[in-house]
């Protein structure tokens, strides 16, 4: 008690020393992490036990006579050794706890470094290198190598580590990045001061167990680490999920090219057939076969759409477009198909709202024609009405889309599940009615991802209201009505000047890999009246391009030796190439709009989709 009175400091000592004892204790049998992790915090735990004990003993010993005066200095030179070693320990704990691999050789250098210092200091009782005891002062004087062998090699291993943590920093979750941070914090005040205290107070050891007893309770302790383990089991199957998407979204989409390949044979030759057939019972057949392969189509689509969806895949784009064309589609199309089935169906838009927007067009096309193609299907007899309404808050129009109908309703059950994948509402008594599930769920995660909504109000028996709010940009005040007038006029003018696309004296090279794909695509190109030349092989094609000058190239992407894309680039990359100006259209039985887009980036000039049709064609040729 008298010693402790005479020296109060010492207390600060015996409490780095008790939280010491306690982290060695709670974890001596306790690997929380790698076995790595675990052994290089025990080491740096002991090693601040040990530069502590040392501290604490050292007052004692300057106690004794002249005798013990070498096992002063050793006891002395013994602080700063264990203050080594507790910051190489500390570095290569944040190694393995941030996963930083080092190379081989800073790892020799860095033992190396480690030994030939340890060594220096160990010497010190017999060479003063760092200090020497003074027996009338009974206290250390510093030697010239005090700083640069007692403090920097120290430091040195305290900014590796510190380096480290920079590193990994990104990686590290909040409460790491706080834990860590402060005892970095806590060791350099301990380390810088230390110095400056010329041995008046050792509080090294100190802050260095607060910085230790604060690691454990933060980081290394069982609680944290059953919460790591729950992050990297996360992390896991997140990334294993992942992984699974990819793999899924590269199967279908490797697949759905192999499927259309032969799907847009059948459909080409199909209509072939329809334009040239006068016999009533084989027009009869192909028209069937078209309907099936069009439905087959579909289902193709939609497979694609929620993979892509499900993925995360899915861009919303936004362009200019013409809200008029977009709707008066719709109307044509689902017209046509509610009076096959005798139904009424009543379309009703507010002609005075903005005409000219920016949004993505496409994607709104494909909720909409869901919701519609539903509301037709499911539909016996009655009516089916398309209402469009808005409200104008400039730069901005909030568009309200109501499709209504008098048909079969959704039960009350149905609804919570009405717009999850693969789900058929009724399915006992819809058993005869097309359709893969999806496209509500597609039409719902789309509304989703432009931030709009969706709601439905049914009645079993007695129909369906499907209510849908989207927002888009205005680019231009024109309206609705305005631009349709606008339209009339140039239709009228086009009409009077050419009433059927004629591609006479124009050549044309087709190349694709597929001979059926190719009699195809020659028996809708030669109903223009067009030089078709064909290659089945690209870089026979691509030594023809060099030579022969072509107004419009079509290639197919998918192909061996040399794909569409490639042979573009090759064509264009050539200076004196006659068809380095030449438009150049893709034909791919990829046919979603993030493929659409990225033949665009690619530098074709045109797309065309298989199946082709004739519309298409005649569509793809007025615009180039």
């Amino acid at each position: 008690m008298d010693f402790i009175l005479r020296h109060p400091k010492i207390n600060f000592e015996i409490a780095a020393i008790i939280f010491d004892i306690i982290v060695v204790i709670f974890s001596w049998n306790h690997s929380y992490r790698n076995e790595k992790t675990a052994k290089a915090f025990k080491t740096v735990a002991i090693c601040c036990l040990l530069l502590t004990t040392c501290e604490v003993a050292l007052p004692f010993i300057l106690e004794l006579d002249s005798s013990f005066n070498l096992v002063k200095s050793f006891v002395n030179s013994l602080q700063f050794v264990f203050s080594l070693l507790t910051l190489y320990s500390y570095s290569r704990y944040m190694q393995y706890y941030t996963k930083i691999t080092m190379s081989k050789l800073l790892t020799l250098i860095n033992r190396i470094f480690l030994i030939i210092n340890t060594a220096l200091i160990l010497s010190n009782p017999f060479t003063h290198i760092i200090d020497y005891y003074n027996q009338a002062s009974n206290s250390f004087i510093n030697s010239s190598g005090y700083i640069y062998v007692g403090y920097v090699p120290a430091m040195f291993f305290a900014c590796e580590a510190l380096l480290i943590y920079f590193i990994s920093f990104k990686n590290l979750l909040p409460r790491e990045r706080i834990a860590l941070s402060f005892i970095f914090i806590m060791s350099l005040i301990g380390s810088f001061l230390q110095p400056m205290l010329h041995g008046q107070l050792k509080i090294i050891g100190l802050f260095s167990s607060f910085s230790i007893f604060l690691l454990y309770l933060s980081l290394e302790n069982s609680d944290y680490h059953s919460l790591s383990l729950i992050k990297e089991e996360l992390q896991e199957a997140n990334e294993s999920a992942r992984n699974a998407n990819k793999a899924k979204s590269v199967f279908l989409a490797n697949t759905s090219h192999e499927i259309r390949t032969p799907l847009n044979a059948m459909l080409g030759i199909t209509d072939i057939i329809l334009n040239t057939s006068n016999e009533e019972n084989v027009l009869s057949y192909a028209n069937d076969m078209k309907i099936a392969g069009n439905s087959l189509l579909h289902i193709i689509n939609d497979v694609l759409d929620i993979s892509k969806i499900e993925a995360g895949k899915l861009e919303i784009l936004k362009n200019e477009y013409h809200f008029a064309s977009l709707i008066d589609e719709l109307n044509f199309t689902y017209k046509l198909k509610a009076e096959e089935k005798g139904l009424e169906f009543i379309f009703d838009v507010d002609e005075d709202l903005p005409d000219l927007l920016i949004g993505d067009e496409a994607h709104l096309r494909q909720i909409l024609s869901n919701i519609l193609s539903n509301a037709v299907k499911f539909t016996k007899s009655g009516e089916v009405r398309f209402s469009v309404f808005g409200v104008v808050k400039k730069p901005e129009v909030n568009f309200t889309f109501i499709i209504s109908d008098t048909g079969i309703g959704i039960k009350d059950e149905d609804l919570s599940h009405l717009f999850e994948s693969f789900k058929r509402a009724d399915m006992e008594n819809n058993r005869n009615i097309e359709g893969t599930g999806l496209g509500l769920s597609i039409a719902k995660q789309l509304i989703d991802n432009m931030d709009g909504q969706i709601s439905v109000h049914s009645k079993y028996g007695d129909g369906s209201i499907f209510t849908i709010k989207i927002k888009q940009q205005i680019a231009d005040d024109i309206s609705i009505n305005e631009y349709r007038n606008l339209l009339k006029t140039q239709e009228k003018q086009t009409n009077d000047a050419n009433s059927k696309l004629d591609l006479t004296d124009k050549k044309i090279l087709i190349v694709d890999d597929n001979d059926i794909n190719i009699k195809v695509a020659l028996a809708f190109f030669k109903s223009f009246n067009a030089d078709i030349t064909t290659f089945n092989d690209s870089i026979e094609a691509f030594r023809n391009i060099q030579i022969v000058k072509y107004d419009y190239i079509f290639l197919d992407d998918y192909m061996p030796k040399l794909s569409g894309s490639g042979l573009l680039k090759r064509m264009r990359s050539l200076p004196n190439c006659p068809n380095k100006e030449t438009p150049v259209i893709v034909m791919t039985a990829n046919t979603n709009i993030e493929d659409r887009n990225n033949y665009q980036k690619l530098g074709f000039n045109g797309f065309l989709g298989k199946p082709i049709q004739n519309e298409s064609l005649e569509e793809l040729f007025k615009k180039l």
